[in-house]
């Protein structure tokens, strides 16, 4: 049973007053054939309708799949995303690499500290996750699993600062 667009816009327009983040979200796609390179979008929109804090997912390929000059595919889809919250749009753009996202509602968006706090540790999670996956390419295996010792160290040690600033602030 299909839900008429007016139906879904008030739908929306009430998930953005209790903190959902309304958004179109781009992907592009590069392969060999042009069925391949719908069928990575198609799954591509399918994994994303299936992460945590998406409340709304729907997806189609946008225009034509374009043949390249160097003799691949090139396709573009859009994603309507309804987000729980901020933080869950964020990780999506982190997980995803979109090449737009166009946050539609709500105008403004306030974060709590926590929130702020959480979306900060993700960037920082996701840079040291990438800077990992280049390291590990140049490393020995002894090497590796020192990094990945201080890693885990080093990420403890965030932990604790952060639990100790929280019970300084509650005294």
């Amino acid at each position: 049973m299909a839900i008429d667009k007016q139906k879904l816009e008030e739908l929306f327009e009430d998930a953005s007053k209790k903190g959902a983040i309304v958004s179109i979200i781009h992907f592009d796609a590069f392969a060999k054939d042009e069925a391949q390179a719908k069928n990575l979008l198609v799954n591509h929109i399918a994994m994303l309708s299936k992460e945590n804090g998406v409340l709304y997912c729907e997806g189609n390929i946008d225009g034509e799949v374009i043949k390249t000059e160097e003799n691949q595919f090139s396709a573009i889809a859009e994603a309507t995303v309804v987000a729980e919250r901020f933080q869950a749009l964020f990780l999506i753009a982190i997980k995803y690499a979109p090449i737009a996202i166009e946050v539609l509602k709500p105008s403004k968006i306030e974060l709590t500290m926590e929130d702020a706090q959480n979306i900060l540790l993700d960037a920082s999670q996701a840079s040291q996750q990438f800077a990992s996956y280049f390291l590990a390419k140049s490393m020995t295996k002894e090497e590796q699993e020192n990094y990945k010792k201080e890693m885990q160290k080093r990420s403890e040690t965030g932990k604790n600062i952060l639990e100790q600033n929280q019970r300084q602030r509650i005294i």
